[in-house]
């Protein structure tokens, strides 16, 4: 529950979409002695303030401001894919793509974090947020009703 596999086409779509953006800063992957990935972790700095300032609109004048607010220094890293694979996890793996990615954090000299949505009942990543001063300010849920 929570996740939604993607197919070969839409691997490659959104690969070639998004590499470009990488960010080897912001960018872990773990491997194990064969070559398999065990973890990895992906964030980039957030693009919210860009957004708001074209208002959610790149036609006709928009991207201009969407590109001016892009070149300017960031304080907050957008959270974007952090895995572990199960038989991996409990291991101390998250901790190190953690580490990694607050490494380039400080190099970039950004202050903030902001994650993805998690599941309300999935502790295992509510657990690794308690040693941060964290806020949360934003709740979505699922509501099913029989007609």
């Amino acid at each position: 529950y929570g996740v939604v596999e993607l197919n070969d086409r839409q691997l490659k779509k959104y690969t070639n979409k998004f590499l470009p953006l990488v960010d080897l800063d912001f960018t872990c992957l773990i491997v194990d002695d064969n070559d398999k990935l065990m973890g990895f972790g992906v964030g980039a700095p957030s693009t919210e303030n860009a957004m708001r300032r074209c208002r959610g609109h790149l036609m006709p004048f928009g991207w201009i401001g969407l590109l001016k607010a892009l070149m300017q220094k960031k304080d907050t890293l957008d959270l974007l894919l952090i895995a572990v694979r199960p038989e991996y996890q409990k291991t101390g793996l998250n901790g190190v793509i953690m580490e990694h990615l607050f490494a380039g954090c400080n190099k970039n000299g950004i202050r903030f974090a902001e994650t993805g949505p998690q599941l309300e009942w999935n502790t295992n990543v509510h657990h690794q947020w308690k040693m941060f001063n964290i806020e949360p300010h934003k709740r979505r849920r699922c509501f099913i009703k029989q007609l």
